[in-house]
């Protein structure tokens, strides 16, 4: 999911050669006293699902922004996700683009992993080769993975994980431009204020990010607000939204607990003609967010950008979540 809004997508290397030889064998034994997937069970997530998936994620939290029930929910309009009860485990299925990812609860076997696969093709339900959101110790937990799928970790698909305080100290040299822009939007807006996002404000939230999304042309992106701000309070999101001198607008964020301390930003908008809008608009996430008790931010993926990439790495991010994908045999 990507945190729109940035407002200025690191080397990697392979688990395993792109030339090495993998064998994926469809015709599982090893678990033929296990429930085969039962894909006539696929259905829509719902919000029902919510504390049962959040359990599951809590079995094995990482801190990717993907194990987040809310975006699960958000991006499932758009995506059309599906899901399935597996086995002790939800199975997450794209099925605009027929693309499964790593389902979410204790870690999965190779050799099921396969058989998901399998059942999946099988009904000719697989149009993209790979398993999306392995995590990224995957391979240290089952190295003989590898003669089954072939691992790539795409740094477009990397998450932006940053410290708190350092974002809300604004210290050392990368963040001098950032603690300048601050100064001058407050040189320029002394009546500045934010407030959290609640029942009181949610329809300008809503409206003000859909304004900005639309004149993007980010349909996906509004439908995933629309579903968040309907559902704002059961997907229990967070949220700022910043004043400018004028009273008006000048940015909004929303953003939910991914678990052991970090915090992820689901949607992040400002106003690109006040300047340094976009730079307090972090710093103030981040107070927000120490107070609810986290310590890191996950600003999501750069999908490739290179506008975002250079947003996010402008921000001194102290660590990725190196997701990858497990790509197959069709």
């Amino acid at each position: 999911m990507n945190a729109i809004g940035e407002n200025d997508k690191s080397e990697t290397q392979c688990c395993c050669s792109a030339s090495r030889p993998f064998n994926r064998d469809f015709q599982i034994h090893e678990n033929s006293s296990l429930p085969a997937p039962r894909l006539e069970d696929l259905r829509e997530v719902e919000i029902s699902d919510a504390s049962e998936i959040r359990a599951l994620i809590g079995e094995n939290p990482p801190h990717s922004c993907e194990s987040s029930f809310a975006n699960i929910y958000m991006w499932g309009g758009a995506y059309k996700t599906k899901i399935l009860r597996w086995r002790g485990r939800i199975v997450l299925y794209n099925s605009v683009d027929g693309l499964l990812r790593y389902p979410i609860g204790k870690a999965l076997p190779p050799d099921e992993l396969s058989e998901l696969v399998d059942a999946f093709a099988k009904a000719s339900l697989i149009a993209v080769p790979y398993i999306y959101d392995m995590p990224p110790d995957y391979l240290s937990i089952f190295p003989d993975a590898q003669s089954r799928f072939r691992f790539v970790p795409d740094a477009a698909d990397f998450d932006y994980l940053y410290s708190i305080p350092h974002l809300i100290g604004l210290n050392g040299v990368r963040l001098r431009k950032k603690r300048n822009h601050i100064k001058h939007f407050l040189s320029g807006n002394p009546g500045a204020r934010v407030e959290p996002v609640s029942g009181e404000n949610l329809g300008r939230v809503r409206s003000f990010m859909l304004e900005i999304d639309e004149r993007r042309g980010f349909l996906a992106e509004m439908s995933a607000i629309e579903r968040g701000i309907e559902n704002f309070e059961a997907l229990s999101l967070k949220g700022i939204l910043l004043y400018a001198e004028s009273g008006d607008i000048a940015g909004a964020a929303v953003f939910s607990d991914l678990g052991s301390g970090a915090w992820t930003v689901h949607f992040e908008k400002s106003v690109h003609e006040i300047e340094g809008a976009a730079q307090f608009l972090v710093k103030e996430e981040a107070d927000a967010i120490a107070r609810l008790g986290g310590s890191v931010m996950n600003r999501e993926q750069d999908l490739g950008d290179a506008n975002l990439r250079h947003a996010k790495e402008s921000l001194d991010p102290f660590a990725m979540y190196k997701r990858m994908r497990a790509y197959f045999n069709l």
